[in-house]
């Protein structure tokens, strides 16, 4: 499982279980994450880490990347004067967080914009009827990708470094890989091919270098190297809530969205209207949507709510306070809920 070595705040403020924070500061506490990919035990096993971005970065744009919304509608805003390059939102992989207003801390992803207006994926929710106002205030904040997260690989087991190699050693399973969703919220597994120096996934020849990690996102790495990565992340404290949307059906990876461990009950997913509980007895429930990450063990799981309490599958007793690490990720498995909804997971410290 991935574990937080360090995190170190701007004022020499260290956060632990017991953080103290508010959500309303005049200034952004900054600081930065390490955490751990951690290495193989055994030849042709791989080691699953959970991972997610939970430091927030502004990006390097041209125009506003702070601001109020001059215009809505069901899947873009609009922001006089705010003078950005065609298209280079989306193409710096940009995220608008919205910090005022009905639905204040959500966070969604640019897929494309023109000089004064950004168009999002929505997954089909209406942010006008959800409540994204005229006047609603905004700051840009950047994703990550496969590339810039975990940058190039080597064909040669090397501590910190992607252990790439060719499509015949990915499709043996003998290289790390990486499951994540590509830009059609599909589950894949990518791999760094040392051939062509690109990352790639099976059924496709095109670079996967730029497939999205989102800020409320994240990735299962898979790793066959015996030795760790160990990975930095800077930025600022997210100092309110996080808001995004879930799709109606298929998955969506959501991250631990903040520097601090937490618990499954901590993904807020038993407070969304539209999820499915089930009261089914049974080792693997058919009737309810699951949430996917990794046991104490580090085996990967599927968890279900049966009303009360979240469920393992294969086990009966109650999982609500399983341990999830500060960087730690998993992806839903919905059956179908009727339309798209926005979740808030609340802040779990103050400043």
């Amino acid at each position: 499982m991935t574990s937080v070595a360090n995190l170190f705040l701007a004022l020499l403020i260290f956060f632990s279980s017991s953080i103290v924070a508010s959500a309303q500061v005049s200034t952004p506490t900054v600081g930065f994450v390490k955490s751990t990919i951690a290495p193989s035990t055994s030849p042709g096993l791989a080691r699953i880490t959970p991972f997610s971005p939970v430091m927030l970065e502004a990006p390097e744009i041209t125009g506003s990347a702070v601001g109020s919304v001059s215009a809505v509608t069901s899947n873009s805003i609009s922001v006089s004067s705010a003078g950005w390059t065609v298209n280079g939102l989306s193409a710096g992989e940009s995220y608008i967080q919205l910090t005022s207003g009905t639905q204040e801390g959500l966070i969604l992803r640019v897929v494309s914009n023109t000089s004064d207006t950004a168009t999002f994926d929505t997954f089909g929710l209406n942010v006008a009827s959800a409540g994204v106002s005229v006047g609603d205030t905004f700051r840009m904040v950047v994703g990550e990708t496969l590339l810039s997260m975990f940058g190039t690989g080597s064909a040669t087991p090397t501590e910190n470094i992607v252990l790439g190699g060719t499509s015949s050693q990915f499709s043996n399973r003998t290289i790390d890989f990486v499951v994540a969703l590509d830009t059609t919220q599909q589950l894949r597994a990518f791999y760094f091919d040392t051939t062509v120096g690109q990352w790639r996934r099976t059924g496709s020849s095109s670079n996967q270098g730029n497939v999205p990690i989102p800020p409320y996102s994240g990735v299962l790495y898979n790793r066959l190297a015996n030795l760790p990565i160990t990975l930095s992340q800077t930025g600022t404290v997210p100092s309110r809530p996080i808001k995004y949307i879930i799709p109606a059906t298929g998955s969506v990876f959501l991250g631990r969205f903040f520097p601090q461990d937490g618990t499954l009950d901590s993904y807020a997913l038993s407070s969304l209207p539209g999820w499915n509980n089930t009261s089914q007895s049974g080792i693997t429930p058919t009737l309810a949507d699951k949430f996917v990450t990794t046991d104490a063990s580090g085996s990967l799981r599927a968890f279900f709510l049966n009303g009360t309490n979240w469920i393992r599958t294969g086990s009966g007793s109650s999982q609500n306070n399983s341990s999830v690490p500060a960087t730690g990720a998993g992806y839903t498995i919905r059956i179908g809920a009727g339309s798209p909804q926005i979740l808030t997971v609340p802040l779990p410290y103050t400043l």
